[in-house]
């Protein structure tokens, strides 16, 4: 049973880390090739007898993997502490050490208390080992990569390259979101009948009333968001670029260090600044996790932006801030969005530091599924977890439409 839990953790977050990798691929690619190159790169490739699959894996790839170590790391330690999905999937199994950590920490007992502090830490500290240790891993393979990626040969042609796993991928997120509409509208389903025996709009109507858990999450969001997407615009503006080279780890500690022992940092240090247990405590405790991976999300368009264009608009006798406002910040529109947009997912998905910052006290719809999902309410938790889904859906939709519209008026 221990096994099933562990690869049932493994299966989940996998899952879950997929789609922001994958955003992070999409984002690099901007700066890599701003799309038409990395078309011109392709049919290069093709031009001399190389396949497509063959042509990623040798010409894009190498330019992209080591772009994507900031969100590889996340991944890493977001994966090695997470405690709500361990909840979720083993609640009465052997918790992880992030599970045991995050008791400890809410114990009243001021010796547990700094049992869990000493977790937290030990967490940090297989965290930094584990990525050392793949660092040095990296160096070592990387001669033998570079070989590989530039001995020229040919693999076999084909004139059907099929690649099942995006088809996977999307069959299994719809099959996850239908089997939750589905348990959402299950009524009484009595073992052991293959159907229920009746349907309901119950915990949808408990779901849709709970206005308040709905208006707290999404304002959240879009606060941190918001003050994510300005604090990372104002940071690439005037930070001096050895500055910034030298400020990238504190910059982008709140991604790197286990949400255990940051949590337990934000909540010590709201108790101090009197914020504990109010929205502008949880709107600064967001916004500490959400800033990083705005930056990481936006980077890697807005430093690659042409200096051209500034240089044309200070030419034609244009301030800087009307060429921010009218010529950067348009032309960037798509990136801005869809960086916001993962702002939103990451305010919205967060647990550990509502819990602590909070007190308790306002609740959103992460916190309200984590409770019922403790507490064997199949249809409500379903509910709740498809609009935990569905609110980052929207701002994801909202990004995807803007981006679209703006290579309309380019094409045009």
């Amino acid at each position: 049973m221990q096994d099933r839990f562990g690869l049932a953790l493994i299966a989940a977050l996998v899952l879950k880390e997929v789609p922001f990798l994958l955003w992070n691929v999409a984002a690099q690619l901007r700066r890599v090739g701003q799309g038409a190159e990395v078309e011109r790169a392709l049919q290069i490739a093709a031009s001399m007898g190389y396949s497509k699959r063959v042509a990623w894996a040798r010409v894009l790839w190498p330019q992209l993997l080591p772009r994507l170590t900031l969100p590889l790391l996340a991944v890493w330690a977001y994966s090695f502490s997470v405690v709500d999905m361990a909840l979720v999937l083993g609640p009465t199994r052997p918790p992880t050490l992030g599970v045991l950590a995050w008791q400890w920490l809410l114990d009243a007992d001021d010796a547990m208390n700094r049992q869990g502090g000493a977790a937290a830490l030990l967490l940090t500290v297989q965290v930094g080992a584990i990525a050392f240790i793949a660092a040095c891993a990296w160096r070592i393979a990387r001669p033998l990569l570079l070989r590989r990626w530039t001995r020229g040969d040919r693999s076999p042609a084909r004139s059907h390259e099929v690649n099942a796993l995006p088809t996977l991928a999307t069959a299994i997120y719809a099959a996850v979101l239908a089997s939750l509409a589905f348990a959402s509208v299950a009524g009484v389903w009595n073992f052991p009948a293959l159907w229920p025996a009746q349907w309901t709009l119950q915990a949808w109507t408990v779901a849709l009333a709970s206005t308040s858990t709905i208006g707290v999450t999404a304002g959240l969001a879009l606060a941190s968001a918001a003050t994510g997407l300005v604090l990372a615009v104002a940071w690439m503006e005037t930070t001096p670029a050895r500055w910034d080279a030298r400020a990238a780890p504190l910059l982008f500690a709140p991604m790197l260090v286990p949400g255990v022992l940051l949590a337990a940092g934000l909540y010590r240090m709201s108790l101090e600044l009197g914020i504990d247990a109010s929205l502008t405590g949880l709107w600064l405790a967001h916004s500490v996790y959400v800033a990083p991976y705005v930056m990481v999300a936006l980077a890697p368009a807005y430093r690659g932006f042409d200096a051209r264009y500034e240089q044309t608009a200070h030419a034609l006798g244009r301030s800087h801030t009307a060429f921010l406002t009218q010529v950067k910040w348009p032309m960037l529109a798509a990136p801005l969005a869809a960086a916001f947009a993962v702002g939103f997912a990451v305010s919205v998905t967060q647990y550990l530091s509502t819990q602590f910052v909070g007190a308790g006290r306002h609740a959103t719809l992460t916190t309200e599924a984590l409770t019922l999902a403790s507490g064997g309410q199949r249809d409500l938790t379903a509910a709740f977890a498809l609009l935990q889904a569905l609110l980052p859906a929207l701002v994801f939709t909202a990004a995807w439409w803007i981006g679209r519209q703006q290579r309309r008026r380019i094409i045009a």
